[in-house]
């Protein structure tokens, strides 16, 4: 019994707090020029209308049942298996129909492509670098002749 009334009393407490379902929707324009619904419009809407229970209606179409979709799963099913054994049947014609390849001519040179990336191979440098012979000193070569002489 304290439980029960535990439970009521916990509603009680909670019941104000819950939101309210009689908003009031309302129907608007936007900038855009889309049709929007909602509670409260936005300050820049078009053509604000209240919309009242009385003035509105909910349309529903049916949808379809269950055996008649699961009659169309199974009609589209079997429609996609007739397309796909049409098509092996016109590829093993088609293959049937096709003449085999021609060997290459035996006189023909069979040209063999083999990528090769990088440069030359060199034999690797010694470490550390010798050092750079030194150039052997050559004479100073001798000095031109006076462009002109004075005579005495």
């Amino acid at each position: 019994m304290s439980r029960l009334l535990g439970s009521l009393l916990a509603l009680a407490a909670l019941g104000p707090l819950a939101p309210t379902a009689s908003a009031n929707p309302y129907r608007w324009v936007d900038e855009r020029g889309v049709v929007n619904y909602g509670d409260t419009p936005p300050a820049n809407a078009r053509q604000v209308r209240p919309l009242s229970p009385e003035q509105s209606s909910v349309s529903v179409v049916p949808g379809l049942s269950r055996e008649d979709v699961d009659r169309a799963r199974k009609s589209t099913e079997q429609a996609r298996i007739e397309r796909l054994e049409r098509e092996v049947k016109a590829l093993r014609e088609e293959a049937r129909n096709t003449p085999p390849p021609t060997p290459p001519l035996a006189s023909e040179p069979a040209t063999i492509y083999i990528p090769f990336y990088g440069g030359p191979i060199r034999p690797p440098r010694p470490w550390p670098p010798k050092p750079p012979k030194p150039e052997p000193i050559k004479p100073l070569p001798p000095p031109p002749p006076p462009l002109y002489t004075r005579p005495r």
